[in-house]
């Protein structure tokens, strides 16, 4: 299957990234739960954002030594491709959102929402790239 390959390399990285993800969770949460009964503010705002962000960036990191790994030249493009939809994607919609503020919009919008625009883009790419590059007994 397209952008699941069975390697040695994406074992390493489900297991890394399901580690980080792990942590994430109850990073997230202990640094919400605090920053809500103790509103902060200057460094104390900025050292409770690091720490759900540490997890995510142990993610990349993960991801970025799968793409060293990866012996099969395919898999490894293909997970660039939909990672690049992913990014072009959660970059033109940051654009978009500044420059609605600039021209005098005043709304807001969820960061999570940004992050899932990453994630439906990726998903969406996987599945054009799984459909375009089906072989003969591909159900």
């Amino acid at each position: 299957m397209l952008c699941e390959s069975k390697s040695k390399a994406r074992k390493t990285l489900q297991r890394r990234a399901g580690i980080a993800i792990s942590f994430y969770v109850p990073a997230f949460l202990g640094a919400a739960v605090w920053a809500n009964r103790h509103p902060a503010t200057g460094a104390v705002v900025l050292g409770l954002a690091a720490i759900p962000a540490l997890p995510m960036i142990a993610v990349f990191v993960a991801m970025g030594l799968y793409l060293r790994d990866e012996s099969d030249g395919f898999q490894r493009e293909m997970i660039i491709r939909c990672m690049l939809w992913g990014t072009g994607a959660l970059l033109t919609t940051i654009m978009f959102l500044c420059f609605a503020k600039m021209f005098g919009w005043r709304g807001d919008v969820d960061p999570r929402a940004e992050f899932m625009v990453f994630l439906v883009f990726a998903a969406v790419a996987k599945l054009t790239y799984r459909a375009q590059n089906r072989v003969g007994n591909d159900e």
